[in-house]
């Protein structure tokens, strides 16, 4: 007996600690570190500009001949298979395919002083140490490491400016702090454009620099505190100068307090007690040094680590208690480490004044409302941001203002297209912040000027210089022979019209609406009634020749294949369905494109599609097949929607290094998860509905901003059990395979009957089926 209580009461011991665990306690960091994640592992708070992070190369964009494909693995700095720690930086991207940032590497050192990074071959020749995942910590706000080689032990936290580093060390007379200005992901000879460092005092360093990347014309200053005074320092600029004024009458090179140049490194001397401790605080802006200083002094005014630290997981706990999910261990991992590369970016661009460099380079003064930057939005405007819609308003809202703020900043008088730090990159497709702002408009997200916003996605849609729109408005679609990838270009565009047509539908703007109701049926205009596939066609109307369904590589597509393209009509699928000439023509093309063995020939023509990321033919791990699985429900069977959802969350999401099957893309893939795992999708943001999927947790909840609570619960559910049954809203039955945002934002119950065969009756009727403009 006493044993048997002995077992009862350990049982209710392990109950009642996993009870007690937070969604914090479920983030792994670690995901997506290895191979196409492209995630990082460091320290950063929601939505924070510092985000601090361990580099483990020093990889270049080009060596002066050329692209390095092998720079790809490291557009976050890290990558797990590494050995060694080159030094820890403050700005990064979260799972992108391109990259740049990587600012203000600091490495604490012991020994011989080497102001070059060395190999990972040989981590000798350089600054640069072992380590080992042994010793390795990482944690939302937190990440701890031993460098192996000099000793030290290493904590990193941040807050929204700021980072905070504390190096313990052995007792020496050799510690040195390295700065090196030079160093920066996708780097190459030349990107530092300017840099300068000044010393204030011996606890204080300022300075800046300037690189030409990505982003071409980018500032970061910096402010860098230390605990304690350092004893002698040196700031180096290692290159050869042609003109060097009347500077020659001093020793620059030690202890004179500045510096500046193309290639500047620094490198600050202490003397340490045995396990003596050094805390570092490092603050950015975009604005000023003097800007930096004032963020040090708001966010991180004193010298308590564990203080910063706890703050930073209590910011963590807030935003991702956004969703409470009750679920096995495995999925609550990757549900809330999806959760959490969900809020890295975009980021707040703004100083704790208000202060923030705006796109024409001029600094301005964001009034009511907080200032973003990094928007990866050929990506985002799926998933992410339509995700923002309901757990992130306030935010949302805040970003479409920062839209706007870029929108009268630019030169060409357009929305971003791919933006970060006060720069318009260029990169990808498509004017995709129309669709995010035309989604937060539909569903009466304010505090924003609507009649401004209006304004800006008509300008963008009509600034014919960019990408082929001239050539789209004249033609009904971009031609090939005037602008590369037009069948993508021509399918998206007509997505981003139709949101531009519901937003005007919406203001009453009968003239627009029309306009842009006739641009949103453009698709039709690249259909070939032979092949059924969406394709390139010249300015003469004829198609692009010789045609490859499978190819990734020049028919007319951007990171993806015609057997993929042609689908991507969300706003229209009924009458893509009319095209094709009938449901049954979709649910063939759908069910192939899930089987179909893709010959080993076409993979490697391009490094954003991969096999890892694939199943059959159908590519999750890119962005532009996202709202595939969920087309089903457009053809009355919504069963092998819901046998999709589950064969995609339980296969290409792992809680692991290696778990995920493509770049997170600034959030894109993790919000595909979350949104599928909870049961519901929005495969057309600004039509403002969400299609059903199959819920992939017993239950969950979704604490809204208005204070109500968005229940969803999944009665039955299992590993075998992923059918719907029947489907309750609020206690009634409903018979659709879509919810409005309306019916989750009013707070309430969506409960989901499980069981392990395909109920082939469920929302079958033409008026169950999902939204569509030709419905």
């Amino acid at each position: 007996m006493k044993k048997l209580l002995f077992l009862i009461n350990l049982f209710l011991s392990i109950a009642a600690l996993a009870q007690s665990k937070t969604p914090y306690d479920y983030v792994n960091p670690f995901v997506g570190t290895d191979d196409m994640g492209h995630t990082f592992p460091g320290a950063a708070v929601p939505f924070g500009m510092v985000q601090l992070s361990p580099e483990t190369d020093t990889a270049m964009y080009s060596y002066g001949s050329g692209y390095n494909p092998e720079v790809y693995r490291y557009c976050a700095g890290y990558q797990y298979t590494e050995k060694t720690i080159v030094g820890f930086s403050h700005t990064h991207f979260n799972g992108t395919g391109h990259s740049d940032l990587g600012d203000i590497l600091l490495m604490p050192v012991v020994g011989k002083l080497q102001l070059n990074p060395g190999t990972k071959e040989n981590p000798e020749s350089g600054y640069r140490s072992r380590f080992s995942h042994t010793t390795e910590k990482a944690m939302p706000g937190y990440y701890a490491v031993k460098l192996d080689d000099y000793n030290i032990d290493v904590e990193l936290t941040a807050s929204e400016r700021c980072g905070f580093h504390k190096y313990k060390f052995s007792k020496t007379k050799d510690v040195h702090i390295i700065l090196d200005l030079t160093s920066g992901i996708y780097n190459y000879e030349g990107k530092v454009v300017w840099s300068s460092v000044r010393v204030e005092n011996k606890t204080l360093i300022t300075g800046y620099r300037q690189t030409n990347g990505w982003a071409r014309t980018r500032y970061v200053y910096f402010a860098i505190e230390f605990s304690k005074p350092f004893e002698s320092y040196g700031l180096r600029n290692d290159e050869q100068l042609i003109y060097k004024g009347f500077w020659r009458k001093f020793n620059e090179n030690e202890n004179f307090p500045e510096r500046a140049g193309h290639k500047v490194k620094c490198y600050f001397n202490f003397d340490t007690e045995e396990d003596e401790e050094i805390l570092v605080k490092v603050a950015l802006s975009a604005v000023s040094t003097k800007n930096a200083i004032e963020n040090l002094k708001a966010e991180i005014p004193g010298w308590n680590f564990d203080e910063i630290k706890n703050q930073a997981i209590e910011k963590w706990n807030s935003e991702l208690s956004k969703i409470i999910i009750d679920a096995s261990e495995e999925r609550k991992i990757n549900f809330y480490t999806s959760m959490y590369h969900s809020f890295l970016n975009p980021v707040i661009f703004n100083d704790v004044n208000g202060e923030y460099r705006g796109l024409d380079q001029n600094i301005y003064a964001a009034e009511d409302f907080t200032n973003y930057t990094i928007f990866s939005l050929w990506d985002t405007y799926r998933a992410l941001h339509p995700l923002y819609t309901i757990i992130q308003q306030k935010r949302t809202s805040d970003i479409v203002n920062s839209m706007l703020a870029h929108y009268e900043q630019s030169v060409h008088k357009i929305l971003p297209v791919w933006s970060h730090w006060a720069n318009e990159n260029w990169c990808m497709i498509g004017y995709h912040a129309v669709p995010v702002i035309a989604d937060a408009f539909m569903k009466g997200i304010g505090g924003f000027d609507a009649g401004k916003a209006f304004e800006a996605c008509i300008a963008s849609a009509n600034y014919d210089p960019y990408d082929g729109i001239g050539a789209y408005k004249k033609y009904g679609y971009v031609p090939e022979d005037l602008s590369s990838n037009s069948a993508s270009k021509t399918l998206e565009y007509a997505y981003d019209d139709w949101t531009i047509y519901k937003f005007a539908e919406k203001l009453g703007k009968k003239k627009e609406a029309d306009e842009f109701f006739r641009r949103a049926n453009n698709y039709k205009n690249i259909f070939d009634k032979e092949t059924h596939y969406m394709r390139a066609k010249k300015s003469d109307g004829t198609f692009k020749t010789p045609f490859d369904p499978l190819s990734v590589a020049n028919q007319g597509y951007i990171e993806g294949n015609a057997w993929n393209y042609s689908l991507y009509v969300p706003h229209d699928v009924e009458g893509f369905i009319n095209l094709l000439g009938g449901k049954e023509k979709l649910v063939t093309w759908l069910d192939l494109l899930f089987t179909f063995e893709l010959p080993e020939k076409y993979f490697g023509e391009s490094e954003d599609v991969t096999k890892v990321g694939m199943i059959g033919n159908y590519v999750h791990g890119n962005e532009p097949s996202h709202h595939v699985p969920y087309m089903y429900n457009f053809t009355g069977q919504p069963w092998k929607t819901q046998e999709r959802i589950h064969q995609i969350v339980n296969t290409m999401y792992k809680p692991e290094p290696h778990g995920l099957c493509g770049n997170d893309d600034c959030g894109q893939m993790s919000a595909w998860y979350i949104f599928s795992v909870l049961g519901f999708y929005p495969v057309a943001p600004a039509s403002s509905e969400y299609v059903i999927g199959s819920p992939c947790v017993n239950s969950a909840s979704i604490n809204l901003e208005n204070g109500k609570t968005f229940k969803i619960t999944a009665e039955n559910f299992s590993e075998n059990n992923i059918y719907i049954k029947e489907i309750f809203l609020n206690g009634k039955k409903i018979d659709r395979s879509f919810i409005t945002h309306d019916e989750i934002v009013s707070g309430g119950e969506l409960k989901f009957i499980m069981q392990n065969v395909p109920n082939k009756k469920f929302a079958v009727e033409e008026k169950s089926l999902p939204y569509s403009m030709s419905k």
